[in-house]
């Protein structure tokens, strides 16, 4: 018999000595007619969770359940439509969320293709999710997905730093949300322009007032950006040396083609109306905006043996892994020090393809964050984990055709 949600108690919490953060939990989860699953119950450990079974059967959805409830999103970028069980009408996925010092809350996404998707937090309808949830329940996902920050394009990298300053930042998340309602609008009148062969003469100062408009956002987005950058540095290259204690070094640096001079922002957003107006007879022959932090990127690089190598183009996959790893437990470090709280971290199938030496490294550095999800192929890593975690601490689900069992 399944248990009700308003039912559930917090029973499943440790003492932790080691621990003087609060630490985020999900105690437990139910999810209906998402992907593969029909209906599903589970029960979790607040330390750590070995999801495994065969490849295609499940275990990533679990995931990406997790990550609609805590963070509004797929960490995949998937749609709620992409996740909607076949010959279904709906989804639901319910979770309990909290920590020590909090009380815990019944979380609910359901999701309607008639209606799109509802969330509620203790029965009350949350009406604007990326205010009032984004950051709330504080979340770090790591996959092979996670390479295409390092090996793709400069979108990658911006919705990655993008989300991690918006779960920190309440007014960059308002910025950024400013700036993508005044691009779109820009770009519907650049279209429109492009398509009746207009110019800038033509446009009756309309494009003009959005640049406007732009510019003071825009300025205020890359100001927070470079703000951020130099906090989060530190907690990147402090992770960096701990993964590669050789002379390498890890370097992120902000490129930003609309302002020349990143050192001084006190007439920047006057710089900026002005690029935007040079710019505005070649966007229109474009029909698209093409200045803004909507076109800039992070640069990665790797400074070994005192020379400095573009990460991209000159790395081996081994340095991307060690550059994404850094990052991802640098952002785990970062939302730990701003939200005074450890997150939840998931890993998705990150172990396969490494020696056991590795494996072993990765799993007592494990101990000291709050609670994991893991997923792999491999049972044997069990063993593994087992040598860090007590038996009382560790949940193990195996999962096989959309079906989970605890073991």
């Amino acid at each position: 018999m399944m248990t009700p949600l308003n039912k559930w108690s917090s029973s499943c919490l440790l003492e932790w000595d080691d621990l003087f953060l609060p630490v985020l939990i999900l105690s437990k989860l139910r999810i209906v007619n998402f992907r593969n699953y029909p209906e599903q119950n589970f029960e979790f450990s607040s330390r750590f969770n070995f999801i495994y079974g065969d490849n295609g059967h499940g275990k990533t959805n679990i995931l990406e359940a997790i990550s609609f409830i805590t963070f509004a999103k797929s960490f995949l970028g998937s749609s709620e439509a992409d996740c909607l069980k076949y010959g279904e009408e709906f989804f639901t996925i319910k979770g309990l969320i909290g920590s020590e010092t909090d009380n815990f809350s019944e979380v609910l996404l359901s999701y309607k293709p008639e209606t799109r998707r509802n969330y509620f937090v203790n029965n009350q309808n949350v009406r604007n999710i990326s205010t009032e949830i984004f950051g709330r329940y504080p979340v770090v996902f790591f996959s092979p997905h996670s390479l295409s920050i390092t090996y793709g394009s400069p979108g990658e990298r911006r919705r990655f730093f993008d989300i991690l300053i918006s779960q920190t930042s309440p007014v960059y998340l308002d910025d950024l949300r400013k700036l993508t309602r005044i691009i779109r609008q820009k770009n519907v009148l650049l279209k429109n322009y492009f398509n009746h062969h207009s110019d800038k003469s033509q446009t009756g100062g309309l494009l003009e007032s959005y640049n406007d408009k732009l510019a003071t956002v825009a300025t205020s987005v890359i100001q927070r950006r470079l703000e951020f950058l130099s906090e989060f540095e530190n907690f990147f290259k402090e992770n960096f040396k701990m993964m590669v204690p050789d002379c390498s070094c890890g370097l992120i640096s902000y490129k930003c083609e609309s302002l020349p001079d990143l050192s001084d922002f006190s007439n920047a957003d006057v710089q900026f109306r002005e690029v935007l107006n040079y710019r505005l007879d070649e966007e229109i022959q474009r029909g698209s905006a093409i200045t803004g932090p909507h076109r800039d990127d992070f640069d990665f690089k790797l400074l070994k043996g005192g020379e400095t190598f573009d990460l991209k183009n000159h790395a081996s996959q081994g340095e991307h892994k060690t550059f994404i790893a850094a990052l991802k437990l640098a952002e785990y470090k970062f939302i730990q020090a701003k939200k005074d709280r450890n997150p939840i971290m998931l890993l998705d199938d990150i172990l396969s393809e490494l020696d056991i030496n590795r494996v072993s490294n990765i799993i007592a550095h494990l101990k000291d964050f709050g609670q994991i999800f893991l997923t792999t192929t491999e049972r044997k890593y069990l063993d593994q984990i087992g040598k860090f975690y007590s038996e009382n601490e560790i949940k193990t689900i195996r999962v096989n055709n959309g079906e989970a069992k605890q073991e």
